[in-house]
């Protein structure tokens, strides 16, 4: 054991899944749903998604939504990189740079994840991915 004070102490090791998840274990799979959405368009960014996961019960804001052409993803919520004088940091390119605040253990999941997230933000509103806002009169 580390250091780390008695309540932070695991008293027994948590078992490693060996394998990811199923295509036909249904029941252990968790149900991703959209129960909000802010249309944001810059660039590929169609906006922030707030997503719910029915296991482990576990809300998801801000997590940020693209298309682009035929594309459609999903990414994780993340925040923007800060230097010790708390101003942005930026790329070669002049943008600044963002810092994921969650990570997926392997590709697979974070693509199963954004696939998710893209049918989920598609039943709450059809209307997001549309390339031409619809003309209102």
């Amino acid at each position: 054991m580390t250091d780390r004070p008695p309540a932070f102490q695991r008293t027994a090791p948590v078992p490693e899944r060996s394998a990811p998840l199923r295509p036909d274990d249904r029941a252990a799979r968790p149900r991703v749903t959209c129960i909000g959405f802010k249309p944001r368009r810059s660039g590929p960014l169609a906006g922030y998604a707030e997503i719910h996961l029915s296991w482990p019960r576990f809300r998801l804001h801000d997590v940020p939504v693209y298309a682009q052409g035929p594309r459609r993803w999903a990414g994780v919520p993340s925040r923007p990189v800060v230097d010790r004088e708390n101003q942005p940091v930026r790329d070669e390119a002049g943008k600044p740079k963002y810092q994921p605040l969650l990570a997926w253990d392997t590709p697979d999941l974070q693509k199963a994840f954004s696939d998710a997230v893209v049918m989920a933000v598609e039943d709450y509103d059809a209307s997001v991915f549309r390339s031409e806002p619809e003309d209102v009169r």
